[in-house]
């Protein structure tokens, strides 16, 4: 295998103990990876190729073991956010990227880093819902999938037996994962878009976030300030209530075309809440993220709504988070 300089040179100096596992020689103006040079007066790897190879792939068994072993897994700091952007980046995971939602898990759960040397090589972020710790994100650099970074990363989030749960993507890597460290597979989180809703009953309006996240205190107990204060941020975003032979039957947040999060009142039909918060919206298209149980999607499809893609919600305990909400995934 041949490599440019410039790409020998940037990983040498990135990678330095993988370049040495993997016998790459510079050779004049290129590299040989694992193999025997021939120009004159060069040290050469001392093995023939298949040998070299052989060799390479045991120390980098090795280098990849004690690699994992030295990594440093500590809370990020402010200057890790460059690095969980890019990674973040790498990984399609648009949240990440944005430093505004590190910030807020950081200030309202956690956000761990994976550190090797001076390079972080991935992070997660997890918080308390519901009684349970939620793993927010998991997200390894590329070029060290299948490291062992996200082993170590799950087992400094969930350092005891307390109940967890995730929202996990179709990554065929992500469910083994999740299953050796105790989360079950209990239902795909849908994610669909449709037409919005027309006079549909009871009656839905939009109010300031502020006042919807009051609502939603009141009618389940449970404070969201923090994520209402961080939804409301995004322009056009406004709350959601509503109401039910006057009272409030259900609060939530919406933006210009999408509903962040729904979360109805016992007693009150969880379908009929939707369909009344479908109808603040001008958007052609509305998009939204429900359980597979909802009570609401049968009539959504019926109603020419698809499907775009899915996620699975994968729990330590069965039924940690209702079936019966709108859900903002990497918050619940």
């Amino acid at each position: 295998m041949t490599a440019a300089i410039a790409d020998y040179l940037w990983f040498e100096q990135r990678f330095p103990d993988l370049a040495k596992a993997y016998c790459i020689t510079l050779v004049g103006p290129r590299a040989v990876i694992g193999g025997r040079m021939t120009a004159p007066n060069v040290p050469a790897c001392s093995r023939p190729p298949q040998g070299c190879a052989r060799s390479a792939r045991r120390r980098m068994t090795t280098w990849a073991r004690d690699s994992v072993s030295r990594m440093e897994i500590r809370p990020a700091g402010d200057g890790d956010i460059a690095e969980i952007a890019r990674i973040a980046t790498a990984n399609g995971d648009g949240d990440g990227a944005n430093p505004r939602y590190v910030a807020h898990l950081r200030g309202n759960g956690g956000f761990l880093v994976a550190v090797t040397g001076r390079e972080v090589a991935g992070y997660c972020a997890i918080r308390r819902f519901a009684g349970a710790t939620m793993l927010c994100d998991l997200f390894v650099d590329p070029v060290r999938h299948g490291g062992g970074v996200g082993r170590r990363l799950l087992e400094a989030a969930f350092p005891g037996s307390e109940a967890r749960f995730t929202f996990a993507s179709q990554d065929p890597r992500a469910m083994p994962l999740y299953l050796r460290h105790g989360m079950r597979p209990r239902w795909p989180l849908l994610y669909l878009s449709g037409p919005p809703g027309r006079d549909a009953e009871p009656s839905a309006t939009r109010v300031d976030v502020v006042d919807a996240g009051a609502a939603e205190s009141l009618l389940t107990g449970v404070d969201r300030t923090a994520d209402y204060a961080y939804w409301a941020v995004t322009p056009g975003t406004t709350g959601v209530l509503v109401y039910d032979d006057g009272a409030v039957a259900a609060a939530g947040v919406a933006g210009p075309d999408n509903l962040i999060h729904l979360t109805t009142a016992s007693g009150h039909d969880p379908a009929a809440a939707l369909r009344s918060a479908l109808t603040v919206f001008d958007a052609p298209t509305v998009r939204v993220c429900l359980p597979g149980p909802h009570p609401a999607v049968e009539d959504l499809l019926r109603a020419r709504w698809r499907i775009d893609t899915y996620d699975h919600h994968m729990s330590s305990v069965a039924d940690i988070i209702g079936s019966d909400r709108v859900l903002s995934p990497s918050l619940a």
